[in-house]
């Protein structure tokens, strides 16, 4: 069995936690996104503010491990990601031009399976890993920083 969690959704609830703890504006702050399981490795989210942010997972790598009887113990999963951010407020922003902020981050992710299938516990860490390359992450000497830590749970829901 596949998972594809929806990303464009997950993304836009986590941009609105972002405001609310940020701001404590409670309002929704995100006003759409595009993504499709389809095309997996991209996304954009439009807030409401005219900002756009586009990502674009540039490497992705997983391993599992499995028990004594073949069955999925533990899942884990490592992306590298482009990261493009434009403010709102159109081509010109007061008088300059608006030029997108890029960054790269990393995105680890492990996951526990218990035997009986119920619930799926995990644990993702987002790191800035600087520059607007992944692939030249920690070259200049710079270390990565964390971003967020998440505890996340899966429950099977029956239809």
């Amino acid at each position: 069995m596949s998972v594809v969690a929806d990303r464009g959704y997950n993304q836009a609830e986590l941009e609105k936690a972002l405001i609310r703890t940020v701001r404590g504006v409670s309002s929704s702050s995100v006003l759409s996104y595009e993504w499709a399981a389809t095309n997996p490795n991209d996304l954009r989210v439009t807030m409401t503010d005219g900002s756009k942010k586009e990502i674009k997972v540039t490497k992705r790598a997983t391993e599992n491990s499995l028990n004594d009887d073949n069955d999925l113990t533990m899942l884990t999963s490592s992306e590298f990601q482009r990261v493009t951010q434009e403010k709102g407020g159109g081509e010109l922003l007061n008088n300059v031009p608006n030029v997108p902020d890029i960054s790269a981050r990393r995105v680890l992710t492990k996951w526990k399976i218990p035997n009986d299938g119920t619930v799926v516990e995990g644990m993702e860490i987002i790191y800035d890993v600087g520059g607007a390359d992944p692939m030249m992450a920690g070259m200049a000497g710079g270390k990565p920083t964390i971003l967020s830590k998440s505890r996340l749970t899966l429950t099977r829901v029956n239809n």
